[in-house]
């Protein structure tokens, strides 16, 4: 089986990580690539020999399965486009900016019976996972994230991120990254409080069972003083320093992609159901920074 896919997208993320690894993966057909703007998809379409494609319905035909590198607020309109016509995703975090969004796709794509990864960068690093694994040996209650960039300030291939720079940017950007870790560790989130203290987010998650977690986000500190560090404390594991390949971390997204739609499996640590979870803590998260730091429930969460 070959899968035929395109890429959504045309930006920084796509040209660099999307299109060069979905180009060279066994079993995948790289068709083509959609965007809005006529002369960048023809730009790219020609780096990497595709089909250049800016009407969306023209796309749909030609291809099994559709890559998405747009911000989530477009990603969950066209992704819901492709599973109405039957198309399995392979899709970015955050899943989409509503709930309500994340919910109808969800349950579009369970009722059409379609395959779904969402990229959570983290968990397709061997070091991360490991690292996961040692922590829930360890059977923690309490973990405590730092995790600080500087995506959004001069110089960054994101600085003009518009979904980066509007309210709740930060949240919705390192959030997904943060959760990926935490919660298969201690589990759903019941509840969160959250805070902006300076252009810094603080967020206080109730674990469903009995755990608790703090995360600290920025996006704009100096390059120098970027962190990223989860202390599953006083008697787990701490991850602070780890190197991966960015490019090869999405490759394996999409080689378990291919296996879910060979085998007829939907379940994956990181399907819809979780990317569609994440959205909820989010929402949750962005809901008490509006009232001022009440505690906010999540619940309910999907059937994983």
């Amino acid at each position: 089986m070959t899968l035929r896919i395109a890429v959504c997208g045309t930006g920084h993320w796509a040209r660099t990580i999307h299109l060069p690894g979905l180009k060279t993966l066994p079993g995948v057909e790289l068709v083509g690539v959609h965007g809005r703007t006529p002369a960048t998809v023809e730009a790219l379409a020609s780096e990497f020999t595709i089909a250049a494609f800016t009407d969306f319905e023209a796309l749909l035909p030609a291809v099994d399965a559709l890559a998405f590198a747009v911000p989530p607020d477009v990603q969950v309109g066209l992704a819901i486009r492709a599973a109405e016509a039957g198309k399995h995703l392979l899709l970015e975090k955050p899943l989409a900016t509503k709930l309500a969004d994340a919910d109808r796709l969800t349950k579009l794509t369970q009722a059409r019976d379609l395959a779904t990864v969402s990229f959570f960068t983290r968990r397709f690093i061997p070091a991360v996972e490991a690292f996961i694994a040692e922590a829930v040996a360890a059977r923690p209650q309490r973990c405590d994230v730092t995790f600080r960039g500087s995506a959004l300030l001069p110089g960054s291939p994101y600085a003009a991120s518009a979904w980066r720079l509007a309210e709740h940017g930060v949240l919705r950007d390192l959030g997904p990254h943060a959760l990926s870790v935490l919660v298969p560790v201690l589990g759903p989130v019941a509840s969160v409080a959250a805070a902006d203290e300076g252009g810094e987010i603080i967020v206080d998650l109730v674990h469903a069972g009995g755990g608790t977690a703090r995360l600290r986000l920025n996006l704009s500190v100096p390059r120098e003083a970027g962190e990223e560090r989860y202390d599953f404390g006083p008697d787990g594991p701490v991850l602070e320093r780890y190197s991966y390949d960015r490019l090869a971390t999405y490759r394996s997204a999409a080689a378990e992609l291919v296996h879910l739609i060979e085998t007829g499996s939907r379940d994956h640590r990181c399907d819809i159901r979780f990317a569609r979870d994440v959205v909820a803590i989010l929402a949750a998260a962005e809901a008490s920074l509006a009232q001022g730091g009440a505690r906010v429930s999540t619940l309910p969460l999907m059937p994983q």
